[in-house]
């Protein structure tokens, strides 16, 4: 009780009215229509809670005016490497430095969340240069994630590669101590949370069909091809030597990652086989199929 009253306290406000709202039911946020009372909720947040330096009402209503461009990437969905090889394209499209460092957010890819936000953001004349990041519905509630924007790109994983990354990051620690026991639990709990993320992407990709849904498996297999569809969809200039040459640099750092992993093949990856046909049991994850299937259907001619 004392931990959860710790953790309570130490994070940060955003968080706080989230956490508050699932406990009392009442929604203490207000929601992603624009409106004057989420205008003076940011105001307040922004300036006297996050302390952001030079903050005022135009500001923030120039940041909500402005079409923004938008990527939409779940977890175990290759949000890292697009993140990354778009940061390195738009860096060196502005003759930028190509940032090399930990940092996903450094140069043109921004969080869709305040708290995430350098306290200088404000300063900022060019809004529309960024692109913003979110992983709705999972997560904090994207402060200004704009669904009806026409330059959003989301990008889905299949269910099935999705769930076993997934169980592979969640439950790491009891699968590599051989923990098979509670393994129906784990898949269970995996494709709920899988289950919860397509019937949201299902709801988008009905209600907003300005959004381009793209898929995971078609980047791995022509990453240039689908990454000339995401910056033409999020209107940035397309400059064929650019992407290839952004791709190949990429391509060279990942062979130097892979022969280090290499040397020590999981446990859990020589067993690959055995957990996918435990997913594939799964009632859930027939379920999930076919709202993956939905999805792609709906999206066959965007």
């Amino acid at each position: 009780m004392i931990s959860l009253i710790f953790k309570f306290f130490s994070n940060d406000f955003d968080w706080k009215l989230f956490y508050l709202s699932r406990i009392f039911k009442i929604k203490f946020y207000p929601s992603y229509t624009k409106s004057k009372f989420q205008l003076l909720y940011n105001l307040i947040v922004l300036k006297y809670i996050y302390k952001f330096k030079n903050i005022n009402i135009l500001k923030i209503k120039k940041l909500f005016k402005t079409k923004k461009k938008q990527l939409i990437i779940y977890e175990r969905s290759g949000s890292t490497y697009i993140r990354k090889l778009l940061d390195e394209y738009l860096s060196s499209i502005y003759n930028l430095n190509v940032t090399t460092g930990k940092s996903l957010y450094t140069n043109f890819i921004k969080t869709s969340d305040f708290y995430n936000l350098e306290k200088n953001f404000f300063e900022n004349k060019n809004f529309n240069r960024y692109i913003y990041f979110s992983r709705f519905p999972f997560g904090r509630v994207s402060s200004f994630l704009d669904l009806n924007s026409n330059y959003t790109v989301l990008m889905l994983r299949d269910p099935l590669e999705w769930s076993y990354s997934y169980l592979k990051f969640k439950y790491k620690t009891q699968l590599y101590k051989s923990n098979l026991c509670n393994l129906e639990i784990f898949i269970d709990s995996v494709l709920k949370r899988n289950q919860v993320l397509l019937n949201g992407v299902l709801n988008i990709s009905s209600k907003y069909k300005n959004i381009k849904i793209l898929f995971f498996e078609d980047l791995i297999e022509k990453p240039e091809i689908i990454l000339k569809k995401i910056i033409k969809k999020l209107s940035i200039n397309f400059n064929k030597k650019i992407l290839h040459k952004t791709i190949i640099n990429n391509k060279k750092n990942k062979i130097k990652k892979i022969s280090f992993y290499n040397k020590r093949i999981t446990k859990l990856d020589k067993n690959k086989n055995y957990f996918l046909n435990e997913i594939k049991k799964n009632k859930i994850f027939k379920d999930n199929i076919k709202i993956f299937r939905k999805i792609k259907n709906s999206n066959k001619t965007l």
